[in-house]
């Protein structure tokens, strides 16, 4: 529902940035941009949650059949229910083991040649709703979640397309790899198929991890120190 009502809080959006720009102080080169494109923005929202057991569905007179839930994958480890909503060509790969599974909204590399579906800051009464992607799918406990904007997801889409896995881990906690590796890719000579476009280059790592409630379940005392 939030998906279907996001042509309304767009608008809200839309005036609080244009209520925000002095365009009377806008420098003459900036203006144009201001009043004719604005600002765009895609959008890629995700969202994990536990699956039921079977032991609870039968308690509420649903068979795991009927539902399509498990709580564990053939290999025992645990499953959780991913969805995502997807505006554009930011882009989520899944990966297991290393090895990429699955990739939403973007199919393959030819994709991102098409002009994305934008949220904008300036044209109004656009329809947002019916532009936006959904997956529905599962995942399990040790997947690497990986979102990122189009000059990161076009360049590891080609990776694997050319049967090249992408170590994703290296980038965890470690900025410094995170640049230098941008900045290697991006300086390659033209034509080079590992070259990264020159573009915004935004990552975020996920990685899906069992559930505990050693936490939410120990018992909080009262304080009777007063």
């Amino acid at each position: 529902s939030d998906v279907c009502s996001s042509d309304l809080w767009v608008a809200e959006l839309q005036r609080l940035w244009r209520e925000g720009i002095n365009f009377k102080a806008l420098p003459w080169n900036l203006k144009p941009k201001a009043v004719s494109t604005g600002a765009q923005a895609t959008m890629l929202m995700i969202c994990v949650e536990p699956l039921l057991p079977a032991h609870v569905l039968s308690a509420v007179g649903s068979s795991a059949e009927e539902s399509d839930s498990q709580s564990e994958s053939a290999d025992g480890l645990a499953e959780y229910r991913l969805q995502a909503h997807a505006l554009g060509d930011c882009n989520l790969f899944i990966v297991r083991n290393g090895k990429m599974i699955r990739t939403f909204p973007m199919a393959d590399s030819a994709a991102f040649a098409a002009p994305p579906h934008v949220f904008s800051s300036i044209v109004k009464d656009a329809v947002y709703a019916d532009k936006f992607q959904h997956l529905d799918d599962r995942c399990q406990e040790g997947d690497l979640l990986v979102a990122c904007t189009d000059a990161i997801g076009l360049w590891a889409m080609q990776e694997y397309e050319a049967g090249r896995q992408v170590d994703w881990m290296r980038y965890w906690e470690n900025d410094e790899a995170w640049q230098a590796d941008i900045q290697h890719f991006r300086t390659l000579p033209a034509g080079d198929p590992r070259r990264m476009r020159i573009d915004d280059c935004t990552l975020l790592l996920l990685q899906v991890v069992a559930e505990t409630n050693e936490e939410s379940e120990r018992e909080i005392l009262p304080d009777r120190s007063d």
